[in-house]
């Protein structure tokens, strides 16, 4: 058997250094504990068994066959560390699970699968991810990669956004099979009308505000309920808060335009993620420290009268 290192791929989804070096066949009989040495050496009955009772079929076997732990080169560096030493074959066998469902019989491109770790899985579980969506994902990142963009430049500004909204938003449970099998461009669709429709029950606001404004010293905060306001506040400040809409649409993450009272300038963004009542502030300017202690003071007593979700 030839040894491999998988090093660095030119793309930003994937970590500058896999490290994992192998022989072909060599790290999933050490990851179920079986004998030092690379598939040659061990029974292949028994391997083929203990994948079967991990869910395995014959075409995620014929997989694994076909290309071996390059199968699981573009996981290493994130879905390992997230399940811990000791999970790696409950892991590999989930990614076989996945591989062997979208029936491609080939191996999907090293930058999406790295670009997953960008997709806010639930729990981090490969077993959360429909097949019909890793296919349509695949299929599309193929297209790109023969397109004048590329793939980095869809991966980056098409899949990762659709893929967090996606998860995010409870859809990849809702979502039947047929408009998964429509391929990306359906799910854009989806996610246009969700948005619509959330906006129509909210009125002018895409997400509630926990306040609507609230008053500090020489400053007023005013609460950015929109992305057509997150994008002009974005241009106004030179910033990118104008792409977290779906981080306030489907996270606990609400923004706030500070402002002088006097004039209205703005001064500075301010980015509150919730947790339990609680709060963290980040302001997109350098503000005196005893000014920005006093914003947060003042915030933390509203936001525990207010309670999540609800407005002043």
């Amino acid at each position: 058997m030839q040894t491999s290192t998988f090093g660095a791929i030119d793309s930003p989804w994937q970590t500058k250094q896999l490290q994992i070096i192998v022989t072909e066949h060599e790290a999933l009989p050490k990851w179920f504990r079986m004998t030092d040495g690379p598939i040659g050496n061990h029974p292949l009955n028994a391997l083929k068994t203990l994948l079967t009772q991990h869910g395995v079929n014959s075409r995620g076997w014929r997989l694994y066959l076909d290309y071996g732990d390059a199968l699981f080169a573009p996981l290493a560096a994130y879905w390992f560390e997230r399940h811990g030493k000791g999970r790696e074959g409950v892991v590999a066998a989930h990614w076989l699970r996945l591989l062997q469902s979208c029936e491609m019989d080939v191996l999907p491109p090293p930058e999406l699968v790295a670009s997953m770790s960008q997709w806010r899985v639930p729990g981090n579980q490969l077993d959360a991810v429909p097949p019909l969506f890793l296919r349509a994902a695949w299929k599309s990142c193929t297209a790109a990669q023969y397109s004048d963009d590329g793939i980095d430049g869809f991966i980056e500004a098409e899949l990762i956004p659709i893929a967090q909204w996606f998860f995010r938003s409870g859809a990849y449970k809702t979502t039947d099979a047929g408009r998964l099998k429509a391929g990306l461009e359906s799910l854009k669709r989806l996610r246009r009308e969700s948005v619509a429709m959330e906006a129509r029950k909210l009125g002018a606001d895409e997400w509630p505000p926990i306040l609507r404004k609230f008053e500090s010293g020489a400053y007023r905060m005013l609460a950015l309920t929109s992305e057509s306001q997150l994008l002009e506040e974005g241009a106004q400040m030179g910033h990118c808060v104008g792409t977290f809409g779906d981080h306030c649409r489907f996270e606990a993450l609400r923004i706030f335009s500070v402002q002088y009272k006097k004039t209205g300038r703005r001064v500075a963004t301010l980015a509150i993620p919730l947790s339990h009542n609680s709060c963290r502030l980040k302001f997109s300017e350098k503000m005196k420290f005893e000014i920005k202690n006093e914003i947060k003071n003042n915030l933390f007593s509203r936001v525990q009268r207010a309670g999540a979700g609800k407005s002043l």
